[in-house]
């Protein structure tokens, strides 16, 4: 990935990043950007799935005075990213219509104020990201068609860090060193028992639940540990062991109703996490009807 990235940074064509939630796509946009001829200038990262929708247009484009109450002259985000990079996550989260005028802005480079009639040339590199299929999001209206092909020219597919293992002990002794620094420890490693359970692990957060795990650990534990071990960190406990826990012993104890329940309960949830609880994309993922997933949804109170 860091190979291709410093390939493909001066081409200033649309990037678009797909990746499941917590696999670095900031990450990626922001090294595009300190890889580029552009590194000089702004870099501006913007979550589209935290804007109000009354809010879109006037955040992207700007106002002027006058435009509606209490409206002044304010540039938008295309605007204050002006021969930098303009990085836009959860794109697909952008209301269509408006979708429409930032494939105009795209292609046309010039962008008009609520309230004016003036165009304003902009240079931007644009970058933006998607936690879900695009293909899905098309199928589902909520990405536009034309829009995928303009903001897709380079697309980048950043695989979930459970299908990546060989990267975790790299990014553990990132993380380690980062946060020694921080909290004023002295830990050189981990144990063979934390490594296991790396490995074995499905890491629904992916990278930053890696982050934030070691994060959690490092801050608690004595100065003077030099090695993480098992007990010093805190998995994730809707993580079920389903080859330990499908025993015999366990079904004596519980039943095998609420056994069941129990595996239905936490796949239910790890779909949701991993479809950031867009019921529509959980339910086709899971083959199931909308309305089903709805009423799991509310038994199960996740």
């Amino acid at each position: 990935m860091k190979k291709f990235i410093k390939e493909i940074a001066n081409y200033d064509i649309p990037v678009l990043i797909y990746g499941e939630t917590g696999t670095g796509k900031e990450l990626i946009a922001q090294s595009l950007h300190s890889e580029s001829n552009k590194k000089s200038e702004i870099f501006i990262a913007q979550n589209c799935a935290s804007i109000p929708e009354t809010l879109f247009e006037s955040i992207f484009f700007g106002t002027t005075k006058g435009a509606y109450t209490d409206s002044i002259d304010s540039p938008g985000l295309f605007e204050m990213a002006n021969g930098g990079t303009l990085f836009l996550d959860e794109i697909n989260s952008m209301p269509l219509y408006l979708q429409s005028k930032l494939l105009r802005v795209i292609q046309e480079k010039k962008v008009t104020r609520l309230g004016s009639k003036k165009s304003i040339e902009v240079n931007v590199r644009l970058i933006t990201a998607m936690n879900v299929d695009p293909i899905l999001a098309i199928k589902e209206k909520e990405l536009r068609q034309d829009l995928y092909y303009r903001i897709s020219m380079l697309k980048i597919d950043v695989l979930p860090l459970r299908k990546r293992k060989e990267d975790i002990l790299l990014l553990t002794k990132y993380f380690i060193a980062k946060y020694n620094k921080i909290f004023q420890k002295k830990i050189n490693g981990i144990s063979q028992e934390i490594n296991e359970k790396f490995k074995k692990y499905d890491w629904l957060g992916n990278v930053r639940e890696l982050e934030n795990l070691l994060l959690l650990a490092i801050s608690m534990v004595d100065n003077n540990k030099e090695v993480l071990e098992l007990n010093d960190i805190s998995f994730n406990t809707r993580n079920i062991d389903l080859e330990q826990d499908n025993t015999v012993e366990n079904v004596e104890e519980i039943g095998i109703k609420n056994l069941l329940e129990r595996y239905e309960k936490d796949i239910l949830q790890r779909m949701l996490e991993k479809y950031s609880y867009n019921i529509t994309h959980a339910a086709i993922a899971l083959k199931l009807p909308r309305q089903t997933l709805q009423r799991k949804i509310k038994k199960y109170e996740l």
